[in-house]
């Protein structure tokens, strides 16, 4: 079976697309609306579509999950390979342009069987929701410390302004408390977790 490819470099704002003929641009937002309508345009059925894109976090969540809605096949890049494939290519200078390009040209060195249409865990995305808000909290707790730290050892430090960043902190104590029993209570409700939990 032939398979049309596109590659895809996913921005915050914006995914730029290359199908082996030109770059396009698309806002990456939920939905994907625009994007949606380019494929409805295309005269390649979705069946016969395989996208190429870095895992790059929140910002291919959009994607991903189109991609599982629609039933569209992709091939996920661990964005290290992906760098080192573009200098194997003997690209150089990153730009998002190059980049969608050098995704496309991963179609050759996968087989269609390694790409599949994602399957989202929701379950999961809710629990790394509840991780990563953990590890934002505490570096911000470690940051309000250091300062507090600077500011004991610095003669003329306003008692107001100490004052000011010791009660930041302690409201940091108390989100990071309220963040892990919200964890906790979210893994009782479900099975798995649960179990895992425990």
């Amino acid at each position: 079976m032939h398979y049309n490819y596109i590659g895809i470099d996913v921005s915050k704002k914006e995914l730029f697309t290359f199908d082996g003929k030109k770059v396009r641009t698309f806002p990456n937002n939920p939905n994907l609306r625009k994007f949606d309508g380019f494929l409805k345009k295309r005269s390649v059925p979705l069946e016969d579509t395989i996208i190429l894109f870095e895992s790059t976090g929140v910002y291919s969540s959009y994607l991903k999950h189109y991609c599982a809605e629609k039933g569209l096949k992709a091939f996920i890049v661990n964005p290290k390979r992906s760098a080192n494939f573009a200098k194997a290519l003997g690209n150089r200078s990153k730009t998002d342009c190059i980049d969608s390009k050098a995704l496309y040209e991963f179609k050759n060195v996968i087989e269609p069987e390694d790409a599949s249409v994602p399957v989202i865990d929701e379950v999961a995305e809710k629990l790394n929701t509840y991780l990563t808000s953990y590890k934002f909290i505490m570096k911000l707790k470690q940051a309000a410390s250091n300062h507090l730290e600077a500011l004991d050892n610095t003669k003329n430090a306003p008692e107001k302004l100490v004052s000011a960043i010791k009660s930041e902190h302690k409201s940091l104590n108390k989100l990071e408390k309220k963040i892990i029993d919200e964890a906790i209570h979210y893994c009782k409700t479900d099975s798995k977790l649960k179990e895992d939990f425990e």
